[in-house]
């Protein structure tokens, strides 16, 4: 990702949380708004998305804090979970 874009990203990350109003240094992109294209502040120099693309994909978020983040994800039920790892084999 170009330092441009880092830093505007950082600069966007920056504010309070939408839900609990509290002040950190890390902001997440919460997607509540149509699909979802790619995730925001990810990716190389393959997938790198447009100064256009990553604007449209932040106006379909909220800043929300890491926490916050985690409840909301919850409430919907997309929570990813790792599948279980073992020893043994599931036979």
């Amino acid at each position: 990702m170009r330092q441009r874009q880092r830093r505007f990203l950082q600069w966007l990350r920056s504010g309070l949380c939408r839900d609990c109003g509290q002040h950190a240094s890390d902001r997440h992109f919460d997607h509540v708004v149509g699909p979802k294209l790619f995730n925001i502040g990810s990716g190389n120099e393959m997938t790198r998305p447009t100064w256009t693309q990553l604007a449209e994909e932040i106006m379909k978020c909220e800043l929300v804090c890491p926490g916050c983040h985690v409840v909301r994800t919850m409430m919907r039920g997309v929570l990813w979970r790792p599948p279980l790892v073992s020893d043994e084999p599931p036979f």
